[in-house]
């Protein structure tokens, strides 16, 4: 399955992003300068479009106001695929978080699979450290408000 696979996520890729999943997701500003971060409170709403939380204090949403121009490396175990595509903010504060964070839908353009067959991919991951799990209840209101019709 290796290169380009179009302008559409594969299914596998779809039920993937469904919350909680380590992206690197790369903005530009208008004078070109990049900026990369890592993130996590990503879901693919559906083939064409995937949904991010992003702190509205941050470079990236910054960048996305400016030139809506971003791609998205996501890894998984098997899984080593990048997304490009253009940003909108579709919510500017969510509700389920107490700091600014807005919702910025991407309509996905280009698909492609980095895999190598030979090579086998352990994706990233994360976890809260003790006495900070009630943060997996947050995330939870996260990733179902992303995935809301707005």
């Amino acid at each position: 399955m290796a290169g380009y696979l179009g302008n559409e996520l594969p299914q596998e890729l779809v039920s993937f992003l469904s919350g909680g999943q380590c992206t690197v997701v790369a903005t530009a500003s208008n004078s070109g300068q990049l900026h990369t971060a890592v993130m996590t409170w990503v879901v693919a709403k559906d083939s064409r479009t995937i949904r991010m939380a992003m702190d509205a204090r941050g470079r990236p949403l910054a960048h996305i106001r400016e030139n809506p121009r971003v791609a998205i490396e996501i890894l998984g175990d098997e899984l080593n695929m990048a997304v490009r595509g253009a940003a909108t903010v579709i919510k500017e504060r969510m509700d389920a978080v107490s700091f600014p964070c807005a919702v910025v839908e991407i309509r996905v353009e280009e698909v492609m699979d980095h895999a190598v067959p030979e090579i086998r991919f352990k994706g990233p991951s994360y976890r809260y450290v003790t006495g900070k799990e009630d943060y997996y209840q947050v995330e939870k209101q996260v990733f179902a408000e992303l995935k809301k019709e707005v």
